[in-house]
């Protein structure tokens, strides 16, 4: 055990579950054993389900506003991260009346912990980034942006959740003044991402805004009546 890490008696408290371990200290010991973070994390998802399964039932689940099925895959699901998630989502449903504010400033800091994101961490990215101030996120999305150039090797969930950050980029970019060099980059890499169905959607939306930037008001007109049409909104 690294005692500079955490002492014996916390160790001992952990044990015996009278307290919990923080994600930062962690993975400073998994570093410290040489243990590979994300395999550690992968045997933690409850009843054989994924986390990305249980990451599509969460999106399904708030897509429905149902919120006592979010309520029970919380109960199901020991990840801290998604729990936050989840709070976050309820907090969203119930206007914050009844579920208490997660710590956004946590989530974000331990997230800044995780070298290597795979497609898990890009879903929590995902449901966090309007919580960023925007030049924290600007710095984070250049990095994400520059890491994932070579899509060809990532599998489909992983490019998913690439074209979401980046659509949702590209609209907080728009909600802010003076940033269409920053929503060219989200445009672009969303250009640079395989022509598949999987993410069809997320290239309407960079054909949609190209059309606002570039003042095509018609071409915009007629990209957002088709998103319309296949129930999907801009």
């Amino acid at each position: 055990m690294a005692k500079h890490i955490i002492s014996v008696s916390f160790y001992s408290r952990v044990e015996n579950n009278t307290t919990t371990i923080s994600a930062t200290n962690l993975i400073r010991l998994l570093r410290y054993h040489d243990q590979s973070i994300i395999k550690f994390m992968q045997p933690f998802a409850n009843n054989a389900l994924s986390l990305q399964i249980y990451e599509s039932k969460i999106n399904e689940a708030f897509q429905r506003k149902d919120i006592t099925k979010l309520q029970q895959l919380k109960s199901k699901m020991n990840f801290k991260m998604i729990h936050q998630i989840i709070n976050l989502k309820l907090n969203e449903l119930e206007q914050n009346a009844k579920t208490r504010s997660p710590d956004v400033t946590h989530l974000k800091h331990d997230m800044l912990q995780i070298e290597n994101w795979d497609a898990n961490y890009l879903w929590v990215f995902l449901n966090i980034m309007n919580y960023y101030e925007f030049t924290d996120l600007e710095g984070l999305i250049g990095s994400i942006f520059n890491k994932y150039r070579n899509s060809s090797q990532y599998d489909p969930t992983t490019l998913k959740f690439l074209a979401e950050i980046a659509v949702n980029y590209l609209k907080i970019c728009y909600s802010n003044q003076d940033t269409k060099f920053e929503m060219k980059k989200a445009i672009d890499f969303v250009k640079s991402l395989p022509n598949t169905v999987d993410i069809f959607n997320e290239k309407l939306v960079i054909t949609y805004f190209e059309s606002v930037i570039n003042k095509e008001d018609k071409t915009a007109i007629e990209i957002s009546q088709l998103a319309q049409n296949i129930g999907y909104t801009i």
